[in-house]
């Protein structure tokens, strides 16, 4: 059970941190938006913003779309 707690904070808080839940992700330098563009929470948090502020979520879409394709088939893979 520990080691199952290490590991989702070792996941957990690094996509924390540079989703742009702490700080804006336009405020990060460019190296570190393309990391925090791999992240699915980044992407959760612009589409979040896109909608809350009426913004098109045309840039989010396709994405969330890849990563849900991603964890269809790993879902189907592993299980």
């Amino acid at each position: 059970m520990k080691t199952a707690s290490i590991i989702a904070s070792i996941l957990y808080f690094p996509m924390l941190i540079f989703s742009g839940v702490t700080f804006p992700y336009e405020v990060m330098p460019k190296l570190l938006q393309k990391v925090a563009d791999i992240l699915p929470l980044t992407q959760g948090i612009k589409l979040l913003k896109a909608t809350s502020l009426g913004l098109p979520v045309n840039d989010v879409i396709f994405p969330i779309t890849v990563m849900e394709v991603i964890a269809s088939y790993l879902y189907h893979y592993l299980y």
